[in-house]
């Protein structure tokens, strides 16, 4: 019966789940698209701060916040956020060098090898983490865009770990990650929980050339299959298609960022923002293809796959 089935609806399991993920011989190419995945979030992200285009504001603004520390320091308010921006400005571009090194340095991390590596791109994913946070207190504590940027803080920590938890850990974070990430898309998409996003309809007539009716019907389509993909990477007999379904449906919503933001007439003018947001969210589409690679390479059972 299984012989007779197509290719991409066997089922796909994970051998020798207490084995090492880089322990098997099949992670070249995989390991380079985790890394460049590491590399090109860090990069985007640290462009973008040394752009001033960061929500440290939110933090270095917030009178509720800050008043009272500041006023046990003899600082009045009033007078420190009409001379914080210097300030602002200086940490900006702390967050943004660090990024751009650990974009660097993520090439050189290989097991217990260039421990300096593992070190830089540790202190830049916890620096991602003011951004994580900031961004959901922004947009007021919702929980779509508390779980959409697990998998943006998370890459780094599963190249941090590809040499360090067994087979099955290692899935079940990069699971849950690709999960939580999908789930928030979707929610934003249906407008579940969240206020339906405008630009997201513009962004989707935009490049498909319906009205808004159609864009409508389409982002409801696509946000109830990114709230199913958790289940459906759960099953063998779907997990490929949905590992699939993931890694294009992430890399084109990055793509998205670039055009529907590029205007021949404007010659590019404005672009940079968004080709880097495009550039960090790379990392959307790669990591689910790099865990099909994988599941499909090395980790598969040869004679099911």
């Amino acid at each position: 019966m299984s012989r007779n089935r197509p290719r991409i609806f066997r089922p796909v399991t994970i051998d020798s789940p207490t084995q090492v993920v880089g322990e098997s011989g099949a992670w070249g190419w995989p390991l380079f698209l985790l890394r460049f995945a590491v590399c090109t979030l860090f990069l985007g992200r640290g462009v973008l701060y040394l752009s001033h285009f960061s929500p440290l504001s939110v933090f270095f603004w917030n009178q509720g916040w800050l008043e009272r520390p500041l006023s046990w320091c003899g600082i009045v308010w009033e007078d420190y956020a009409a001379t914080s921006e210097p300030l602002i400005t200086r940490v900006q571009a702390g967050f943004g060098i660090v990024f751009i090194i650990s974009a660097i340095a993520c090439w050189w991390v290989q097991g217990d090898r260039h421990r300096w590596a593992r070190w830089v791109v540790s202190i830049g994913m916890l620096g991602l983490l003011p951004y994580w946070l900031l961004k959901w207190v922004d947009k007021d504590y919702q929980f779509a865009m508390f779980i959409e940027h697990f998998l943006q803080w998370g890459t780094p920590l599963l190249l941090l770990l590809f040499w360090r938890l067994p087979r099955l850990g290692w899935f079940a974070l990069a699971w849950v990650l690709i999960s939580c990430t999908f789930v928030g898309h979707g929610l934003y998409a249906i407008g579940l929980g969240v206020p339906h996003s405008n630009d997201f309809v513009n962004m989707t007539m935009h490049l498909l050339g319906t009205g808004e009716v159609g864009a409508r019907r389409f982002l409801l389509c696509v946000g109830w299959i990114d709230l199913f993909l958790p289940i459906l990477f759960l099953i063998p007999h779907t997990r490929v298609v949905a590992l699939a379904y993931a890694a294009f449906w992430g890399l084109g919503t990055a793509l998205a960022r670039i055009l529907c933001h590029y205007t021949p007439a404007e010659d590019y003018y404005g672009l940079h923002p968004w080709t880097a947001e495009c550039v960090v969210r790379l990392s959307h589409g790669l990591v689910p293809l790099v865990v099909l690679l994988l599941l499909l390479n090395c980790f598969g059972d040869k004679n099911r796959v």
